[in-house]
């Protein structure tokens, strides 16, 4: 079906036709014709990757917002996915605008302890889910404008992280705005139709994909896919990954291989470097070696993994995992998909992430290692969210996913398992207790009162509620209730519950409760905090990600620092047993982590030092960050007033990375760490030391070229 044919205006399917969409997939065509969703109704899609789910909601929003109905929100789980929907739809704007109508698209990520009021001018608002949920606890009022939800990704529902949030998130919708038309996209699961009725959509299931999907098991110098039909590979290589690779690149096709861990990533990257060298032509190894310099020049100051990917990349080949710093991964990201890149070895995160399709995508092992757990199989969810990366639109007529075994046995094994299986259901993760407190003393603040009976309502219309009993929802929110008292975070005046001042601000600070907890018993216990002591505290809080556990190697070095500083750190007693050691442990780790960062020390030497990547040293300061401000906000709470102002800069510091002194340098844009202090060795102490410069003068300093010095000069000027 042609997109002109459908029933909506016009205007939309020229912006549509604009963009190169001209014909409707399948199940883009059951959603938008057979279903009621143009006309306002629910609906749950849930069809494989790449099938077009997307679209539908594009159309929808569009014709929502022609017709004067409402804003619509886009919620996904990931902030890598809210941007690149929000440079889909940007494009959405340019062109509406050129026909003569209006659509706003906004993106809004991050700080939790706003009401965003900027939005209340915006049609088509990206956001996480996490934001989203914020915004609703601070009751944003132009929420009151929105009357479609788009939620993307809706599968993460099962994830134990993020699933709890996106379950409220929607809940919420249902309960407080039932008017509010939901479109729910997600992968294919097993449980759509219970979804659905959860959700009170129509739903649309499908397993059709733009490219045909060839899946098949590895072994013994074949490939025996699931048609049956056998593939001999040439078996010059002693590895089937590279014999793959090289048949793949051949071709001019490009190869994805997911690995366990980030060491199997970087390792498998660089036996595919040695293969795939081979095969590139001129015109690409000139590209390449541009593109080699480029990461060794990006950032003010060296990167950790530099020269490995700059090398990796010169030989049309990298690496992707969450410990790459985000200046590498985007030009990975950007290479991969343009086809410079021809193999990329990741960690299952990319899956989850970004959409970098490729001709055949290799899953080395079925197996993932947990610290708490040990070795388990993966998930079928996991496989067909790796396996939906083969295939390339527009480039290839068929995608290729491939698993390895070991053995003759696992063959057979792994076709049943993987291949010829549907995805798990999903299941409600919201019974959990730290995931509770948080969402349950949200419910709560966002009232002046509730009580018992309104919340076992509001439960009721979760996911959680339709797949458990009744009597287990109560008991859980029971539970938690009496924790929230404890703390006095929440008042019981018999059947009524009211959020107490620090509940309320602890709620808007979109903490766990726990973590408040830790700050007002951690302040008592030391009379004279340092900042090691502030550091420390934020590291023990259950916000702070991602967790830093020590090696063996660490233990040996913290162990003396533990002992020499522990009258600055607020140690429970009985902290030297067991499990709490370890504990104490991890949390001095991090803390030194902290202070490292905020003493200057560069990325590649807390790497040499700690072992922390650059995307996990980033993840780590920025909410380390929040923490510290939600930290000084209930310091003032609780009377701690000087203690509030110090975490205030010590959250200022994390920000950026610096000293106190180079506090306001780094105010300016294109200063960073690195040129602050370069201007500071250099006499330039304040805005107005830089105000009194010239060109000349800047231009002197290492780091600071004409461009940066013509803009912090003016910048410098503006401030006075």
């Amino acid at each position: 079906m042609r997109i002109r044919d459908l029933p909506i205006p016009r205007e939309i399917s020229s912006i549509l036709e604009w963009k190169g969409v001209d014909t409707l997939y399948p199940p883009q065509e059951d959603a938008l014709v057979r279903s009621s969703v143009l006309n306002g109704r629910n609906l749950l899609i849930a069809t494989p990757t790449a099938s077009g789910k997307t679209l539908i909601a594009e159309i929808c929003g569009l014709k929502h917002i022609y017709e004067g109905k409402g804003k619509v929100l886009y919620l996904t789980p990931l902030r890598a996915l809210a941007y690149e929907k929000y440079q889909e739809f940007k494009v959405d704007e340019d062109l509406a605008s050129k026909l003569g109508w209006r659509v706003k698209v906004a993106l809004t990520m991050g700080d939790y302890d706003s009401e965003d009021r900027w939005l209340s001018d915006y049609d088509w608002i990206i956001t996480t889910n996490e934001k989203c949920d914020s915004l609703m606890r601070h009751k944003a009022p132009w929420l009151k404008n929105v009357s479609l939800v788009v939620a993307d990704e809706v599968h993460y529902i099962s994830d134990p992280d993020r699933g709890p949030t996106l379950e409220i998130l929607l809940t919420k919708i249902r309960y407080y705005k039932p008017e509010t038309q939901i479109i729910a996209l997600s992968a294919t699961v097993r449980n759509a139709e219970e979804i659905a009725k959860w959700l009170d959509a129509e739903y649309i299931v499908s397993a059709w994909r733009p490219i045909k999907l060839t899946e098949g098991v590895v072994h013994g110098g074949r490939i025996l896919y699931s048609d049956g039909f056998e593939k001999m590979l040439a078996n010059k290589l002693g590895d089937p990954i590279l014999d793959i690779a090289v048949d793949t690149v051949r071709d001019g096709g490009q190869i994805l291989v997911f690995t366990n861990t980030r060491r199997d990533a970087v390792s498998m990257a660089k036996k595919l470097s040695k293969v795939v060298y081979e095969l590139l032509d001129s015109e690409d190894r000139v590209k390449l070696k541009s593109i080699s310099k480029m990461i060794l020049e990006s950032g003010e100051a060296r990167i950790p993994h530099s020269d490995i990917l700059s090398e990796l990349i010169r030989r049309g080949v990298a690496f992707h995992h969450a410990g790459l710093h985000n200046v590498h991964r985007t030009l990975i990201e950007d290479y991969f998909r343009k086809g410079l890149i021809k193999a990329l070895a990741a960690t299952p995160t990319l899956a989850a992430g970004v959409n970098l399709p490729a001709r055949v995508v290799v899953v080395s092992s079925y197996y993932r290692f947990e610290p708490d757990v040990g070795y388990y199989e993966i998930p079928v969810m996991e496989y067909k969210q790796m396996a939906g990366r083969a295939g390339r639109p527009k480039y290839d007529k068929e995608g290729f996913a491939l698993l390895i075994a070991r053995d003759e046995d696992e063959v057979e094994y792994l076709m049943d398992r993987y291949i010829h299986a549907d995805a798990e259901s999903l299941k409600s993760r919201l019974s959990s207790e730290g995931v509770l407190r948080s969402h349950l003393l949200g419910v709560i603040a966002s009232e002046s009162s509730i009580n018992k009976g309104m919340l076992y309502n509001f439960f009721g219309k979760s996911l959680f509620a339709k797949q458990s009993r009744i009597e287990s929802i109560k008991q859980h929110i029971d539970r938690t209730l009496e924790f929230l008292s404890q703390y006095q975070m929440v008042k019981i005046d018999q059947d009524t519950l009211y959020a107490t001042k620090i509940g309320r601000r602890v709620s808007e600070l979109y903490i766990d409760p726990l973590s408040a907890v830790i700050l007002s018993r951690s302040l008592k216990m030391i009379e004279n905090p340092t900042d090691l002591t502030l550091l420390y505290i934020v590291a023990s809080m259950p916000d702070l990600e991602p967790k830093l556990y020590p090696s063996r190697t660490d233990m040996r070095k913290l162990e003396p620092i533990l002992d020499s500083r522990c009258s600055e750190l607020p140690l429970d007693s009985g902290w030297y047993i067991g499990v709490g050691y370890i504990e104490a442990l991890a949390c001095l780790k991090t803390a030194l982590i902290l202070e490292a960062w905020i003493e200057e020390e560069s990325e590649e030497r807390i790497y040499e030092i700690f072992h922390v990547e650059p995307g996990d040293l980033f993840r780590l300061t920025s909410t380390a960050s929040w923490l510290l401000y939600a930290s000084s906000e209930l310091s003032l709470i609780l009377g701690y007033s000087e203690l509030s102002s110090r975490f205030r800069i010590l959250e200022d510091r994390m920000e950026t990375g610096v000293k106190p002194e180079l506090l306001p340098l780094v105010k300016l844009e294109g200063i960073g760490r690195v040129r602050a202090r370069n201007l500071y060795r250099a006499g330039f102490r304040s805005i107005e030391d830089i105000r009194r410069a010239s060109i000349e003068d800047l231009i002197k300093i290492p780091s600071i070229g004409v461009a940066i010095a013509q803009r912090i000069l003016e910048q410098a000027k503006g401030a006075g």
